[in-house]
């Protein structure tokens, strides 16, 4: 990272971010350039490793990419704000952002996915108890981001 100073370390203040995020990036393996696409998403901790959740339908460009190699990458970022100048080159951001590489893993166990989908949910706001009929479970996709590397960077509003 080439501004150190506004590296973000540590897996609390990394998951801190992660929490506050509404919308996470996956970067997939496609033959000529990558393909992105944004998910809602939750995600679990347990010690330093992180698991990001998301979910899709069964088909599709993202579903056949992370089949074909489940390799991939993905950010997640918040808090953007544009700080104009009068300068054009003094212009800047204010933001904070997370990104890393994971390995894509399909989840096919009905209490499996709807653990994932509690995730997911909570993530969003959701509160109190949650069910799900068994035919909504069988027909969506989960899939568990096992998360290899992980970094973020911030530039904060002052003060």
């Amino acid at each position: 990272m080439r501004r150190h100073e506004r590296e973000i370390t540590g897996i609390d203040a990394i998951t801190d971010v992660l929490a506050r995020c509404d919308v996470l990036r996956i970067a997939m393996n496609d033959e000529d350039a990558p393909y992105i696409v944004p998910v809602c998403f939750g995600f679990t901790r347990d010690g330093d490793q992180l698991s990001l959740y998301f979910h899709s339908a069964k088909e599709g460009r993202k579903v056949d990419l992370l089949r074909a190699n489940p390799m991939a990458g993905f950010e997640a970022g918040c808090a953007l704000e544009i700080v104009r100048s009068a300068e054009p080159c003094h212009w800047t951001a204010h933001y904070e952002s997370v990104i890393g590489t994971c390995k894509a893993v399909f989840l096919t166990e009905p209490g499996e996915k709807a653990r994932a989908m509690d995730v997911i949910m909570r993530h969003c706001g959701a509160e109190g108890p949650l069910a799900y009929p068994p035919e909504m479970l069988d027909k969506t996709l989960l899939v568990r981001l096992d998360v290899l590397t992980i970094s973020g960077k911030r530039n904060p509003t002052p003060g």
